[in-house]
């Protein structure tokens, strides 16, 4: 256990920025992500589908835009997490 010398504060569950900057946590992290994006990136897929199959016939276009725009913003969501895991700043540090 650590403890922060300025606020005495006990840090008994450490960060994730400090948990992936070891080796062996960091691929551990990253299959954790890879197993938790896949149904990640289905249950958008089956949101959208279901949200656009429901629609009532006197919807408006604005509805259909808004699933639209969920469906886009979930899946870059999902795409940051994946790239945030998979491109670190350790190991390509000449590039940043």
């Amino acid at each position: 256990m650590m403890f922060n010398v300025l606020s005495q504060v006990r840090n008994t569950i450490p960060s994730i920025s400090a948990i992936t900057g070891v080796t062996p946590q960091r691929y551990i992290w990253r299959v954790c992500i890879a197993l938790h994006s896949a149904p990640r990136f289905a249950i958008g897929f089956i949101y959208y589908h279901y949200y656009m199959r429901c629609l009532p016939a006197a919807v408006s276009r604005a509805y259909c835009a808004l699933v639209h725009l969920l469906f886009w913003v979930y899946t870059i969501e999902n795409s940051c997490l994946v790239g945030v895991t998979y491109i670190a700043n350790v190991e390509n540090y000449r590039m940043y």
